[in-house]
This record gives structure tokens, C-alpha cells and sequence, in this order.
């Protein structure tokens, strides 16, 4: 099974993770965010970072996740390839989302810029069971 794929969009590009559960389809949206953001595959994992993430529903949790990698690239300069989706639980009306995600610094001399991403957005965005796979599908804003 493929881990992502990008799909054209007018003026935006979609990312559509794969996944045999929820927690590895989210992951792999995210791994599509940063080779969409940095096209080269040689992004070491230098650094770690933790992120968790608490929503109301399923769609606003891919929301705040995939936008903490945004944060992540404005404020930190921060370009990651790894991913690992450790839980998505829901309890209480609430959904949470534990994850761990392994990057580096951007370096221009180092790194392929791919595209740059403005926003995440809820326009479009779909997450649901296939069979056997999960499939999440997100428009982002370029």
C-alpha cells in the first residue's frame, strides 16, 4: 500500500494518506506535508518533537495536527519526514492525538524547496474507511 499521493487542485494541491489504521493514515498525511514542503529525501531525524493535539471531532484533529508542522516550519525553521502516530483516541466527545514526528533545520544548500504551504484547510477534507485501509484526503492552501 502507498503512504501518500498528491492530487491537483485548481490552485491548491491535495494530500491523500493511506493507511491500515487511522493513526498510520494521519501519519502519512503529515510525511506527505513535509515532501510536498521539501521534495529531497534526505531530511535526518536530528530532531524530535512530541505533539498532542485535543479537537472536537475528527476532522478538526487532522486540522490542528498537520497545522502544528506549519507552526513548526514558521517559527522553528523545523522540516520533517518522520512520523509516527503513536494514538488517536476518542473520549468524553473529545479526540486526542499523541504523536512524535523527526526532523532537521531547513538548509537551502542541503534541501530541495518544494512547495510552500500557506494553510491547512477543512475545504474538501474527507477521512474514512475503505475496505481494508483508511483513506484521508486534505486540501492545503499554497
Amino acid at each position: 500500500m502507498k503512504q501518500f499521493e498528491f492530487l491537483e487542485h485548481t490552485a491548491d494541491t491535495y494530500i491523500v494518506g493511506y493507511g491500515e489504521t487511522l493513526e498510520q493514515a494521519f501519519e502519512n498525511t503529515a510525511i506527505g506535508l513535509g515532501f510536498l514542503i521539501v521534495t529531497s529525501d534526505n531530511v535526518e531525524p536530528q530532531i524530535e518533537k512530541e505533539i498532542k493535539v485535543k479537537a472536537e471531532d475528527k476532522k478538526a484533529l487532522l486540522f490542528d495536527f498537520l497545522s502544528e508542522f506549519l507552526i513548526f516550519q514558521d517559527a522553528e525553521s523545523l522540516i520533517f519526514h518522520k512520523v509516527k502516530v503513536e494514538k488517536i483516541e476518542e473520549k468524553n466527545g473529545k479526540w486526542y492525538l499523541f504523536a512524535k514526528a523527526w526532523g532537521e533545520k531547513f538548509n537551502p544548500e542541503k534541501h530541495e524547496e518544494g512547495t510552500h504551504v500557506k494553510a491547512i484547510t477543512y475545504h474538501y477534507m474527507e477521512i474514512k474507511r475503505e475496505k481494508d485501509k483508511y483513506v484521508v484526503k486534505v486540501l492545503v492552501d499554497i
